[in-house]
């Protein structure tokens, strides 16, 4: 939206004394993830490598996706940021400057269980196309390798119940990631609200996130992980 060009730096860090290796999976947006592509590595003992936009440097992938690390060996810090990159523009923004966010690895034990719920706050929404204030993108991002349904309540900071998103809207497949653009866009301008999230599947678990995105076409993100 708004000319947005995103990317992610994904960096490793070995903070043990001995070698890790690791394995980093592909989950395609709107995908089944049940054999996902796949890539391995091993970094030496207080190591770190980053990869610079690494959907297409190492997966050969210009679209949207989560990454799955898992650990075979050793111990490893993972961060990454995702962030717009200008190019050429009509606004005066100089070319080549970034606005982006910071995401963190999340651990798989730290995913919303069934009989749990996930809060995220501070979101605020206008229409992308208005060129003012902010959009909220909402991600949701399966931890298990089996489908998964969902529902989220979206709600004004007053408490008061917007609405629902479920069913097809929110359905993910095993490993799979769902965007939901714009996700207040059905109620109008919101200046402040917040969502919850709630996995629906007996034995299912995911992860839950939003990204408040500046509309003055600086794109400038800020990431909001779910509280569990």
């Amino acid at each position: 939206a708004n000319g947005a060009s995103w990317r992610t730096d994904v960096e490793f860090h070995v903070p043990g004394t001995t070698s890790a290796s690791f394995t980093v999976q592909l989950l395609r947006r709107d995908a089944d993830n049940s054999s996902p592509a796949s890539r391995s590595y091993t970094l030496a003992a207080g190591q770190s490598r980053r990869f610079g936009d690494m959907l297409l440097t190492e997966f050969g992938l210009d679209g949207a996706a989560a990454l799955r690390v898992t650990v075979s060996s050793g111990s490893l810090l993972v961060t990454s940021r995702t962030y717009n990159l200008l190019g050429q523009n009509p606004w005066g923004l100089p070319q080549g400057a970034s606005f982006g966010q910071f995401v963190p690895g999340l651990d798989a034990t730290e995913a919303i269980a069934y009989g749990q719920e996930g809060r995220l706050i501070h979101l605020t929404h206008r229409p992308a196309s208005a060129y003012d204030g902010f959009r909220t993108n909402l991600g949701l991002v399966n931890a298990t390798a089996s489908p998964l349904e969902v529902k989220v309540d979206f709600y004004r900071s007053d408490g008061s119940w917007l609405g629902r998103r479920e069913g097809g809207e929110t359905s993910l497949p095993p490993w799979g990631f769902r965007q939901l653009d714009q996700a207040f866009g059905a109620w109008g301008v919101l200046e402040d609200g917040y969502a919850i999230v709630r996995p629906l599947t007996p034995g299912g678990a995911l992860f839950a996130f939003a990204t408040v995105i500046d509309n003055h076409v600086s794109g400038d993100p800020i990431f909001v992980p779910a509280v569990r």
